[in-house]
């Protein structure tokens, strides 16, 4: 029987109580954020709670392929670093133990190595890779430059670059290479994200985020006093965005700042009373002798209230190919990821919880993931993963 006239209105109420009704109206879970102005004039968003997926069903994470070539094989993989994935399914990555660079296809089979160590025209000593498009821009911050290949492997040119900074290269939606530098005086190391066109003309550069000076240890070592940082430290995290600016913050504080310049506020979005992971007290107690052992001199000074007693909130952000926030959030399971995803304005929307390792590296590529673990036989392994938003 479908309830009508009076009956009906109060069951809509009942449902609102219940907070069971879908489509803007009342949903378990759910909270309306806060948004009002910072005192220079900049929007504040504050979210208390997921603002739209009653669950983590919302949107997902689907696994499409593996990148694994067997033991023996060409380009097996044996300390995978860093990926890059062009919108024709090519992954490249970097072999840190090997310094090298290697080519998979879209079928995740082994293509080429892609130059090789050394200073002369197509080689690295520590490289970086990122694709623009179809090709492969190889960066090397101690030769500073960057050399440009075909998927094909072929060499096509050498772009000079001014950057320093062993980071990552990046593209903005201008197709400008942006790259980190620093400049160092007796005092103070001063960093900069530097915006060059692809043949090597510099065109601006915007602050960048300098180290978190976090927690530590004093002691007197043999060269005078001295700072020894405490186990489970707080990092800064900052995130390019393609428009230009980056959203920046610090994993102790679940606040993220999106700016311009490095220096001015934009927009800040929160989320209030997020969940925290407690750090068992034997994980604590065991980092705490590793680092004494480590320095004797802690001995007597380092002491286990000092350790912090939960992890940081947070580790990482990341931007999908629709602007919206992946922040990489802590999970009590460590076979599992989660992502609390905002909306360009800040908005969170609600989680995305993937069967990806808390421990594995991952990289967003637009709206693909390459996550770097290993199998169960302890192995390397690069899998990829798309996001799906036709759950909601």
């Amino acid at each position: 029987m479908i309830a009508t006239g009076p009956a009906r209105i109060g069951l809509i109420a009942l449902l609102c109580l219940a907070g069971v009704l879908h489509d803007g109206v009342a949903q378990a879970g759910l909270a309306k954020p806060v948004i009002g102005k910072l005192p220079n004039g900049a929007i504040s968003v504050v979210n208390t709670g997921p603002s739209r997926w009653v669950d983590t069903n919302g949107w997902k994470l689907v696994y499409e392929r593996t990148v694994q070539p067997a033991e023996g094989e060409p380009g097996v993989l044996e300390s995978p670093w860093g990926t890059a994935l062009s919108a024709g399914g090519y992954l490249a990555t970097i072999d840190f133990r090997n310094v090298a660079v290697r080519l998979y296809g879209p079928d995740g089979k082994f293509l080429r190595a892609i130059g090789r160590r050394g200073e002369g025209p197509g080689e690295y000593r520590v490289p970086f890779a990122a694709f623009f498009k179809d090709s492969l821009y190889v960066y090397d911050p101690q030769l500073r430059r960057a050399s440009v290949f075909t998927v094909d492997g072929k060499l096509v040119r050498t772009v000079a670059t001014t950057a320093n900074d062993q980071y990552p290269i990046h593209f903005d939606a201008r197709g400008m290479m942006v790259l980190r530098a620093s400049t160092f005086t007796r005092t103070q190391v001063t960093a900069r994200w530097v915006y060059q066109t692809r043949t090597g003309q510099k065109l601006d550069s915007m602050v960048a985020l300098g180290w978190l000076d976090a927690k530590s240890w004093k002691y007197v070592g043999g060269e005078g006093p001295s700072e020894w940082t405490i186990p489970f430290p707080p990092t800064n995290i900052e995130q390019l965005l393609p428009t230009g600016g980056a959203v920046i913050g610090r994993t102790d504080d679940y606040a993220l700042v999106v700016t311009r310049t490095g220096t001015d506020t934009v927009r800040r979005f929160s989320r209030v009373n997020p969940p925290l992971v407690r750090i068992p007290e034997a994980t604590r107690d065991s980092a705490l002798q590793a680092n004494v052992r480590q320095q004797p001199k802690l001995r007597g000074i380092a002491r286990l209230e000092d350790v912090p007693t939960h992890y940081a909130p947070w580790r990482g952000v990341y931007l999908d190919a629709s602007g919206n926030f992946w922040v990489h959030a802590r999970t009590e399971r460590s076979d599992r990821t989660r992502f609390d995803v905002y909306t360009p304005d800040g908005v969170l929307l609600g989680a995305v919880v993937a069967p990806i390792p808390a421990a594995a590296t991952v990289n967003f590529h637009g709206d693909r993931l390459a996550v770097i673990d290993t199998d169960a036989d302890d192995l390397p392994r690069i899998r990829i993963f798309r996001i799906d938003r036709r759950g909601k």
